[in-house]
């Protein structure tokens, strides 16, 4: 959902570090490329981080994530029974 930049910077604020794209490698999910770099993390606390500090964060989320993040949550509206 988001861009690379825009989860990098995510996990760098989550976990302290200081990782950039062009430490990362292939095209896969990013979630997959900072794992090679860094090992395992914990998924989630990058989540709680993004809705703890949702004043920085979503000011910096470009359109095309917005759009993405739309089109999600109206695609679960529309599959939920009325």
């Amino acid at each position: 959902m988001f861009t690379v930049s825009e989860y990098l910077a995510l996990y760098n604020g989550t976990f302290g570090k200081t990782l950039k794209e062009q430490d990362l490698q292939g095209v896969d999910r990013i979630v997959k490329r900072i794992e090679r770099v860094q090992g395992k993390f914990d998924h989630g606390r990058v989540a709680a981080h993004f809705l703890q500090n949702q004043g920085v964060y979503l000011p910096a989320l470009g359109v095309d994530t917005i759009d993405r993040f739309d089109k999600l949550i109206a695609a679960l509206t529309k599959a939920l029974p009325e």
